[in-house]
């Protein structure tokens, strides 16, 4: 498993704006391509045919999953959330990568 996707689009956040956002639009990069550059990775399992694996987990999650089909379904109850995130933005929820970055409320 990768931890990272291959950074292509590096630094194309930056900008006059505050808002990441627009400073990728301004350089014609969507933020859910930079999402994609920054998070995708290839990642395969030899998983036991009865075991039921989501098709959209995160790295956060992935070996909860693993563990659990070998058995530990205990671990099933430590699930973080599936979301991504880059720089302060929220990136991608529950298995969609956002069209617009939204910034983490704290």
């Amino acid at each position: 498993m990768g931890d990272h996707g291959a950074h292509f689009y590096r630094g194309s956040w930056y900008g006059d704006s505050k808002d990441m956002n627009v400073n990728m639009r301004a350089r014609g990069v969507l933020p859910a391509d930079v999402t994609l550059d920054l998070n995708g990775v290839l990642f395969a399992i030899n998983k036991p045919y009865d075991s039921t694996f989501p098709k959209d987990v995160y790295a956060v999650n992935i070996f909860r999953y693993l563990f659990s089909a070998l058995g530990d379904e205990k671990i099933m109850s430590t699930l973080q959330p599936n979301q991504s995130f880059a720089f302060g933005y929220i990136t991608s929820e529950d298995g969609v990568i956002l069209d617009n970055w939204t910034k983490v409320q704290k």
